[in-house]
């Protein structure tokens, strides 16, 4: 009696499709009066030199003017954030204008 010998090879092929979102977006802004550039917090991050989380934490302060889009993403006004790393540039501690007594 004769062996045969049958070999499977099972072949696997992964597509993973990856879907970033724009990182900039022309719209406006619920707090300013005219179309801003709306940007993620990674862009953001970016554009003022500071870390995501220093982001995220403007953000939670309500500092900056921000929307989040229907899928989640996180959208920051682009002028909010230069005027209020603006002002953490001139300053280490923020002080707003108050007449003072001496």
């Amino acid at each position: 009696m004769k062996k045969t010998r049958t070999r499977i090879f099972l072949e696997r092929r992964k597509v993973r499709v990856v879907r970033t979102a724009p990182a900039k977006r022309e719209t406006f802004c619920l707090c300013c009066p005219h179309p801003v550039s709306m940007i993620s917090a990674t862009a953001a991050a970016a554009q003022v030199g500071v870390d995501v989380s220093a982001i995220y934490s403007e953000v939670a302060r309500q500092t900056v003017h921000f929307a989040e889009t229907a899928d989640g993403l996180l959208l920051i006004c682009s002028d909010s954030l230069d005027e209020r790393f603006r002002q953490k540039e001139h300053s280490s501690v923020f002080v707003p204008n108050v007449a003072r007594t001496e």
